[in-house]
Formats: structure tokens, sequence, C-alpha cells
């Protein structure tokens, strides 16, 4: 079984959700699933790209056993409904677009992480 969480929230960020989603994917890939992860750059809860991560496209990394294709986003604080929706609809078009190089997109089976 294969499963892609595609996600807007994903560690090194700190909460509940990022928690939960993080201990599953690590779960599932040790009883044998081929877990992946999409989701933005971390930027919660403050709408600062971490240092790591600023200027960039993409990245992929390898958290925990469990590989994760991060895409940009407009990084936006909790903090009025406009840019947090163009947060979130930033997110989902790099998402698409980035969708190839996902660890269960179409060229993943030449690739290593």
């Amino acid at each position: 079984m294969r499963v892609l969480f595609l996600t807007h929230y994903y560690p090194p960020e700190v909460g509940a959700p990022q928690a939960r989603i993080s201990a599953l994917a690590a779960a599932l890939g040790a009883r044998g699933v081929d877990v992946a992860v999409h989701t933005t750059f971390p930027h919660y809860p403050d709408g600062v790209v971490a240092a790591p991560y600023r200027n960039r496209p993409f990245a992929r990394e390898l958290r925990d056993g469990v590989p994760v294709v991060r895409s940009a986003v407009y990084p936006a604080a909790n903090a009025g409904v406009a840019r947090r929706l163009a947060n979130h609809l930033s997110f989902a078009a790099s998402a698409l677009a980035t969708a190839p190089l996902a660890p269960h997109g179409p060229a993943a089976r030449q690739r290593r992480y």
C-alpha cells in the first residue's frame, strides 16, 4: 500500500496536527507501508519561512525515515482572511506544480532519497 500525506503543516513546526501526522507517517512506515509526505516549508505560527528553507522552490528530505517533499508557500501569520487564503492557495498551486517531484509522483521510481 502507498500513502501520500498532503498537508499544510509538518515538523519541524510544532503543534498537534504536525505531531499527529508525523507520528502516523512514521508508524505506517514502520509497518511496511510505503508512506511519504508533501508539505510546505515551515512557516507556522509566525508566518516566516525558517532559515534553512528560505528562497527555495522545493526541497526533498528524509525525516524519521519518511520521504518529505516541501514546496513553496506564501507565508502568512494567522491574521486576516485574505492573507490566510493566499497562503492556502499558494500551497495548492505549488503542490500541483511540484507533484511530479513528490515521493509517489510520476518520476518517483527512478529516484532515491
